[in-house]
C-alpha cells in the first residue's frame, strides 16, 4: 500500500513537471519576492529592459505581460537593492536598468539571495519547475479560485477613515531621516554592483515614484535623496526628474491609486524616451 502511494506520488510529480514544461503557468496575482525572483531566474531568456524596486512599482508587472524584452523586478518587501544584486551575481546584464529609489534604504535581502543562488536548490528547481514557489500545487489552485477583480481603487473617498489611519502610519515612517551610517554602507555595496553592470554596458537611470504631496519633502526622503545624489554623482548615472506638474494620490501615503499610477506610467515612459532622444543610451 505504502509502495503504491509512493509510486503514485512520483508519477504525479513527473506528470506535473512535464505539464509545466509544456504549458508554463503564470499567476494572475501579485508575486512574493521569492516568486518574482524565481520567475526572473527561470524565464530562460534575456530581458533588455528591467525595472528594479519595491512594491511601489508592482503595477509595472502588467507591462511584463505585453513586452517580451521587459521584466519588472519589483520585490516587496526587499526593494531595488536586492534586485540589482541578483542581476549582478547571476550575470543577467540588461541593456537598460531603471532603479526605483524610494526604498533603496531597505538594503539587501541576503537571505533571499543566498537561497536563490544555492547551487543545489537552483538546479533542482531548474530541472523540476514544480519546486519553484510560483508553481507549488495548492497555491496555484487557490490562485485559480480567487476573484478576478484585482484592480486598485481609482479614487479616494473624501475623509476616508482607512486612508487616514494608513497615512498616519506612513507619515510616522517618513518623519525620521535615514540612518546615514547604515545607509551609506548600503549605497557603497549598491555602487559596486551598479559599477559592474555599467562596465558591462548597462544604461542606468534612477527614478522616484511619486507619493502623497505632503510627504515629498519629508525628512526620510530628503536625507535619502541627498546621500544618493552624492554617492552617484558620476555622469554615467542618469536621473528621471520628478513630475512637478501632476498631483498624485495614494491609498496609504505611498502606494499610488490606479488613476495616479496610470498617470505616472505615462510620465515615466515619456521621460525614458527623452533620455534616449538626448543620446544618453
Amino acid at each position: 500500500m505504502v509502495r503504491k502511494i509512493i509510486i503514485t506520488g512520483i508519477l504525479l510529480f513527473v506528470i506535473f513537471n512535464a505539464m509545466l514544461y509544456l504549458l508554463p503557468i503564470k499567476k494572475r496575482f501579485v508575486y512574493t519576492d521569492v516568486e518574482k525572483s524565481e520567475r526572473f531566474l527561470y524565464a530562460g531568456r534575456k530581458f533588455s529592459v528591467i525595472t528594479a524596486g519595491s512594491s511601489l512599482i508592482g503595477n509595472f508587472t502588467f507591462e511584463t505581460e505585453k513586452r517580451k524584452n521587459y521584466f519588472n523586478l519589483s520585490l516587496p518587501p526587499s526593494g531595488g537593492c536586492t534586485g540589482v544584486k541578483i542581476l549582478a551575481l547571476t550575470n543577467n546584464i540588461p541593456d537598460t536598468l531603471y532603479l526605483e529609489t524610494n526604498y533603496i534604504s531597505r538594503g539587501f535581502n541576503n537571505v533571499l539571495i543566498d537561497g536563490l543562488l544555492d547551487k543545489r536548490s537552483y538546479y533542482a528547481k531548474l530541472i523540476f519547475p514544480a519546486l519553484q514557489e510560483q508553481n507549488k500545487f495548492f497555491p496555484l489552485i487557490i490562485d485559480k479560485f480567487k476573484s478576478g477583480n484585482t484592480a486598485q481603487a481609482s479614487k479616494r473617498k473624501p475623509k476616508d477613515d482607512l486612508f487616514l489611519q494608513l497615512f498616519a502610519s506612513t507619515k510616522e515612517e517618513y518623519s525620521k531621516p535615514v540612518n546615514l551610517v547604515t545607509y551609506n554602507k548600503t549605497l557603497s555595496e549598491l555602487k559596486k554592483h551598479l559599477e559592474y553592470l555599467s562596465a558591462k554596458g548597462t544604461f542606468i537611470a534612477f527614478f522616484e515614484v511619486p507619493i502623497e504631496h505632503d510627504l515629498v519633502n519629508s525628512p526620510k526622503l530628503v536625507s535619502q535623496r541627498q546621500a544618493l545624489k552624492l554617492a552617484f554623482a558620476d555622469k554615467k548615472y542618469n536621473w528621471i526628474q520628478p513630475d512637478t506638474i501632476n498631483r498624485y494620490y495614494t491609498g496609504d501615503g505611498k502606494h499610488l491609486l490606479e488613476e495616479s499610477f496610470v498617470r505616472f506610467t505615462k510620465y515615466f515612459k515619456t521621460q525614458c524616451n527623452l533620455l534616449k532622444q538626448q543620446g544618453k543610451k
